[in-house]
């Protein structure tokens, strides 16, 4: 029994040795900025940044943040690694995966979002007169 427990706190040990001894990766922060095609700035934005590749461990994985007035956003401590970002705004066509690797090299991100536009469609009969209520609205 007395060797068995002293083998487990070896194994234990020499686990825990192994796993301080990797290096840890970079960390940046990843900055970016959201706006319309003019510049302006889309405020509210949410920005979704996921890993490329989910290796586990304990370092970022990613994360959720909402732009401020400015339409900037920020992950302070990011990974050096490769990255997927997904940006959703109310009115706006969103920008889906999006690949990057973040390193030093990295500037802001420029993300840029076109405005969707309404559409209103109107029935007529054959006479070219109007449906009553025939009135449809829709976003594209």
């Amino acid at each position: 029994m007395r060797f068995h427990v002293l083998g487990l706190c070896l194994c234990l040990l020499t686990n825990a040795l192994a796993v301080s001894a990797q290096p840890l990766p970079e960390r940046r922060p990843l900055t970016g900025r959201v706006t319309q095609p003019d510049g302006k700035p889309i405020s509210g934005a949410v920005v979704t940044l996921s890993r490329e590749l989910d290796q586990g461990g304990f370092g970022f994985w990613g994360g959720q943040t909402v732009t401020d007035a400015n339409g900037s956003f920020s992950f302070p401590e990011a990974d050096e690694d490769s990255y997927r970002i997904a940006v959703e705004a109310p009115g706006f066509d969103g920008q889906d995966q999006k690949q990057f690797v973040l390193d030093s090299a990295l500037a802001p991100l420029a993300i840029v979002l076109q405005r969707l536009s309404d559409v209103r469609l109107r029935f007529l009969k054959a006479d070219g007169t109007p449906l009553a209520s025939s009135q449809v609205v829709g976003t594209i």
